[in-house]
């Protein structure tokens, strides 16, 4: 009841298989406070837009006149993409958007799955779940999410979205919105409910 108030445009499917992959995952990767889930079910809820979409729109990368898809990672060494195709193949995929050849070795190798050779494996919801939770891990914004000031929330912002403030005013509204959503109660003490 409450992932469907949280992702409200996304599938019965989604949610039922989102729902046991958060339970069963949570509990490994210390998501165990109220704070730490609604930070972050938030910015899962802006990087796949509610549950909705998994993969980067390709349309976004015709970033030139004649630009072929995939044109905005390919040659990217920074993300490992060194093989001519590598824009295409590893764009974003799952929860976060796992970008780049190097990290889906990286978090292949973290969640025991061949995501280098398997792209398309980083979307199925256990998988992609884990992924986002070893890269929260890795950034540590647990951390972050105890605090949930404005400095933290641009934080985890800028972790997410390598530095750039990508969504901030909207990952903090829907983190507060959740952690209503969670607690029954508004920002200011109230029930959520008067």
């Amino acid at each position: 009841e409450q992932l469907v108030k949280i992702f409200p445009k996304a599938t019965p499917q989604n949610i039922d298989a989102y729902l046991l992959a958060f339970n069963k995952n949570f509990p490994s990767y210390n998501i165990s406070t109220t704070r730490r889930i609604a930070a972050f079910l938030a910015n899962v809820y802006i990087e796949s837009v509610g549950l909705t979409q998994f993969e980067e729109l390709k349309s976004r990368y015709n970033t030139r006149p004649g630009g072929e898809l995939g044109d905005l990672y390919e040659g990217r060494k920074e993300l490992g993409n060194y093989v001519k195709g590598d824009g295409l193949k590893f764009m974003g995929k799952g929860i976060i958007q796992l970008t780049g050849r190097g990290n889906y070795t990286l978090y292949g190798g973290k969640i025991g799955v061949d995501l280098a050779k398997f792209p398309e494996r980083a979307l199925l919801p256990e998988n992609s779940t884990k992924i986002a939770l070893e890269y929260w891990k890795d950034k540590n914004l647990n951390s972050y999410a105890d605090i949930l000031s404005d400095e933290a929330l641009l934080k985890i912002t800028q972790l997410i979205n390598g530095k750039a403030a990508l969504g901030f005013e909207r990952r903090k509204s829907h983190t507060f919105r959740i952690l209503e959503i969670l607690t029954g109660e508004k920002a200011n003490g109230e029930t959520a409910n008067s």
